[in-house]
């Protein structure tokens, strides 16, 4: 049966080994897309820091979601947590923290998991980056999983692909992107809520970090989507109830459960009074200074 999205394939896997390794080898080139190419900013040396504030002063809108959006494509630190755990049969797990700093300089460490428990398999990674400019040049140290450290300078070429990478990952195409629909904010004395939905189909047509763990859960689960089921995703984002600045954004995905989730898994999240799909991002706006690089890390 032929698959939809990055997991298509025109004959069926031989064995859950090979349905693994084919897994994991696009698990992991995603990895080097969402983790290894972290948000870029130009040289501080010669472009003025973002406001981290105050709502751009060049576009006085009162609109809600334009103001959001405007802040969504300032500097920030952020945090991503994600889970899918089909109770005793596979899952996968990601917590990303990027740190980013005032002059330019950012650290961005990931921990993920998968598990098979089906074929007795289990996979980590864990990843840092610390990125600054050196004598003009953008250079890279990094380590996975405790092996050699390395030091990379970055091209032009380089930084293009991560500046695109972070729009889709934390920007607004990948968090406000256009096929949101159902767009409500409720304002509270704590917080300005925004609540949309976001139909699967658009999702799985798109290159955001949604959509690739969308996808990672369909091979896990082996679940095909069909357009007619029409499927949506809940959204709550959370901000400062004058300003805006995005405080939290959560997803819900209970249309999706009954399909990638089995019944034991499902009655467990009952019993358990858990959440077995997950994906949580936390912003922070307040940029320290710099980063330092661990000794460590520096070749």
């Amino acid at each position: 049966m032929k698959r939809k999205g990055i997991f298509a394939r025109t004959e069926p896997v031989s064995s859950t080994d090979t349905l693994l390794f084919r897994f994991v080898c696009i698990f992991l080139s995603l990895a080097l897309l969402f983790c290894g190419c972290a948000p870029i900013t130009a040289d501080p040396a010669t472009t003025p820091t973002s406001s981290a504030t105050e709502t751009d002063p060049d576009t006085p809108s009162q609109d809600p979601l334009v103001i959001l959006k405007q802040w969504l494509k300032k500097d920030c630190s952020f945090t991503l947590s994600y889970l899918y755990m089909n109770l005793a049969i596979n899952g996968l797990s990601q917590e990303t923290t990027q740190v980013f700093a005032a002059d330019g300089c950012w650290s961005f460490q990931n921990q993920r998991k998968i598990w098979d428990h089906t074929a007795n398999y289990e996979s980590e990674e864990n990843a840092e980056f610390y990125y600054r400019y050196e004598d003009s040049q953008l250079i890279c140290y990094s380590i996975i999983n405790g092996n050699v450290q390395q030091r990379a300078v970055l091209n032009k070429a380089d930084q293009t692909a991560m500046n695109d990478s972070k729009a889709y990952m934390i920007g607004v195409p990948g968090l406000l992107p256009d096929y949101l629909q159902d767009l409500s904010v409720t304002q509270t004395d704590d917080a300005a809520v925004f609540t949309y939905t976001l139909p699967v189909e658009k999702i799985l047509a798109d290159s955001t970090l949604l959509a690739a763990y969308i996808q990672n859960v369909f091979a896990l689960s082996n679940y095909e989507y069909k357009p007619e089921d029409q499927l949506l995703i809940g959204c709550t984002f959370e901000t400062d109830p004058e300003t805006f600045q995005p405080k939290s954004l959560s997803f819900d995905f209970s249309q999706l459960k009954p399909y990638v989730l089995t019944n034991g898994a499902q009655s467990g999240e009952f019993a358990l009074d858990a959440d077995f799909m997950t994906m949580v991002y936390t912003f922070e706006y307040n940029l320290p200074s710099t980063i330092a690089i661990p000794e460590n890390l520096i070749p």
